[in-house]
């Protein structure tokens, strides 16, 4: 039986100053990993001040970002690996609003999306400061890869079909819209093989939504058109199309029907579904949606979409990743001390201590987490925010303190988050009490 070939992924930044074309820096690249590193290990950073020779003024750093290695195989060794390098620059330029030009306008507004150019250095650290469950973020990138390789050999839509549509579902809070930038980050940072440019245009869906009749699906069919023709005029421009909510334009139309709802509702879904029909033969594109209402959008959409993906609160190990994350950034830029060789650890080493050693802070941190359960990725982004606000007078506290704040907060964010739901529950009883009464009046 052959013995598998092990691969390792090498994502390449290049420093700010580099003008040659990205391709070159591959083959020295490679002899530098095969020459100095005997193994590469997923999460390994190779800092561009320890290169030496040529490639030290044009590498700003490298980071083993994917290996093959199995479960309890510690790194890839390099002299019998596929190593795949990707050498990527970071654009600094801030997002840019376009209005899309509309055609006899007369409504009261117009189409409006963002366009960021990728990779963005405001982008940076997103893709690897989101902690999910562990297959999400995978199975996300080997199915977009997968999508581009289709796109790149030519496969027939008449064969195999494919929409180029991926939809993140869950509650508010959870992370999707930002898994969607991340997402078209880090494929920006791999793609340069295939597209010299990559663009990620996101749009805002309140600016297809007017008051007068018949509009709405008007300025539907202008932002589709607009799109339409950026993506056909520059081929070798790789974009994602965001919308966020897609609800808001792709809500039942049975429902919609069925409810007696303007006609305007229906066209709008109309429209959105026929420009997403013209756009399906593009390769340079990839269109990414989130809903926190899986259940009221049309079924013509969802038939559309190629991977539906549910996007949950966070579990408890990815909370921890979470708090860990956000202490660690604290105890970075001095808000936090350390005393008496403090640390926080791993979750996996939080777990096997919390028992034995209660008073360690990996234990205490592991005890809050276990109280935060079910609050959202923002709700738990905020949290370091408001211990530090809630408990000190000077600008830096200690681990212990921070602890003992961050718990309060968490407490204080669970009755928060419980009084919601009773008032939520409270809300929906007088209404359906009020809908009673006139009906039996």
């Amino acid at each position: 039986m052959a013995e598998k070939i092990m691969s390792v992924t090498i994502e390449a930044c290049l420093k700010s100053d580099y003008t040659g074309p990205l391709r070159d820096v591959i083959p020295a690249l490679r002899e530098l990993v095969t020459g100095n590193y005997d193994t590469l290990s997923k999460g390994q950073v190779i800092d561009g001040g320890n290169i030496i020779g040529t490639l030290a003024k044009k590498i700003e750093r490298l980071d083993v970002s994917d290996t093959s290695e199995t479960k309890g195989f510690e790194g890839v060794a390099t002299s019998t690996a596929r190593i795949r390098v990707h050498p990527y620059k970071y654009f600094k330029s801030l997002p840019q609003t376009i209005k899309i030009p509309m055609e006899n306008e007369t409504g009261d507004c117009c189409p409006t999306v963002l366009m960021h150019e990728l990779p963005s250095v405001q982008l940076a650290a997103s893709w690897d400061q989101l902690f999910f469950e562990p297959d999400i973020k995978p199975n996300l990138l080997r199915f977009v890869t997968s999508i581009l390789t289709f796109a790149d050999r030519g496969v027939s839509l008449d064969c195999v079909s494919w929409n180029r549509i991926i939809l993140l579902h869950g509650s508010a809070g959870s992370g999707k819209t930002t898994l969607c930038r991340a997402l078209a980050q880090k494929i920006a940072m791999r793609s340069f093989s295939k597209f010299n440019r990559t663009i990620l245009l996101e749009i805002n869906t309140k600016t297809v939504l007017s008051r007068w009749f018949t509009e709405s699906s008007k300025l539907v069919d202008a932002l589709f058109d607009w799109i339409h023709t950026q993506t056909g005029s520059a081929p070798d421009h790789f974009f994602f199309i965001m919308i966020d909510e897609v609800e808001s334009i792709a809500s039942s139309r049975k429902a919609a029907a069925s409810a007696n709802e303007p006609a305007d509702a229906i066209r709008i879904v109309n429209s959105l579904l026929t420009s997403l029909d013209r756009l399906k033969c593009r390769r340079n594109i990839l269109i990414l949606t989130t809903s926190n209402l899986l259940e009221v959008i049309d079924t013509a959409f969802l038939d559309r979409v190629d991977l539906c993906q549910h996007v949950s609160t966070p579990s408890v190990v990815a909370t921890y990743s979470i708090l860990l994350s956000c202490m660690q950034e604290l105890i970075r830029c001095g808000i936090i001390i350390l005393e008496n060789e403090e640390a926080l650890y791993d979750y996996k080493m939080a777990s096997v201590f919390k028992n034995v050693r209660p008073d360690l802070p990996s234990s205490k941190l592991l005890c809050i987490v276990e109280q935060a359960k079910g609050l959202s990725g923002r709700a738990l982004r905020r949290i370091p925010l408001l211990m530090h606000a809630t408990s000190v007078e000077d600008e830096s506290m200690s681990l212990s303190s921070a602890l003992d704040a961050m718990r309060l907060v968490v407490e204080a964010e669970q009755s928060s988050a419980r009084l919601a739901i009773v008032t939520d529950r409270e809300a929906n009883l007088t209404a359906k009490v009020l809908t009673d009464q006139h009906y039996y009046l």
